[in-house]
């Protein structure tokens, strides 16, 4: 099974689910040689990647799922788990980009501000922190994450259950097996506005109207044009 070359934008559920439904619709069954490489998912629900097997019990050295690679995707999150993996063996995470989303919207008054008058803006951003792991296991085997990178604000853990924690292989990552590692700086949104002499805003996102004119207002972690505020 080859996923490649896609790019998921805000879905509501996790964006890659595979399961083994042995117990419900039976629907489907276990997969082998599964890539999933140079994807990009956008805003992705929680867990972005997710193994899902519907078995009860997981017998040792039998995972349902095997030889799965994830490499050189695009994680642009908000707040997610990007692999939640039940039941499957000799996955590799490797060469994929964890970061925060940076394209926001940002949201004010209809209406222009009066010389004076003030507004607070509002942004669909993230929390500054995450403290969920970026990574879970149950009843997996033969696990290798090496070779990612991460952005800020993240929690480097990795999650295991039903297993033994020695089955998940981190390779230079500074992911933390079953306890927390939010070790990164907490992202900080910034405002900024393109003529100080039109409106200000301050850390917060309160916009006061300080002249005639119009100015672009501009919020997020990276600079990133998203709307105008004129004033009059």
């Amino acid at each position: 099974m080859r996923i490649e070359g896609n790019h998921f934008d805000g879905m509501s559920m996790s964006n890659i689910s595979i399961s083994s439904d042995a117990r419900s619709w039976y629907e489907s069954g276990p997969v082998r040689d599964v890539v999933i490489r140079g994807n990009v998912f956008d805003r992705p629900a929680s867990p972005v990647t997710s193994f899902d097997p519907t078995d009860q019990d997981f017998v040792a050295g039998q995972p349902v799922h095997r030889q799965v690679l994830i490499e050189d995707n695009r994680f642009n999150l908000t707040s997610a788990t990007v692999v939640a993996g039940r039941g499957v063996g000799d996955l590799t995470f490797h060469g994929n980009r964890i970061q925060r989303y940076a394209h926001l919207r940002l949201t004010g008054p209809d209406q222009p501000l009066h010389i004076g008058g003030t507004a607070t803006l509002s942004t669909d951003a993230s929390p500054a922190g995450s403290t969920a792991p970026l990574v879970t296991f149950t009843g997996a085997e033969g696990v290798t994450i090496a070779g990612n990178s991460y952005g800020n604000g993240f929690n480097k853990r990795v999650d295991t259950d039903a297993m033994a924690p020695s089955e998940v292989t981190v390779i230079g990552d500074g992911l933390a097996l079953n306890a927390d590692n939010i070790t990164s700086a907490p992202v900080t949104l910034t405002y900024t506005g393109s003529d100080p002499s039109v409106a200000t805003v301050d850390s917060r996102g309160l916009v006061t109207a300080v002249g005639t004119g119009r100015t672009v207002i501009t919020a997020g972690p990276r600079s990133a044009v998203t709307g105008s505020s004129p004033t009059r």
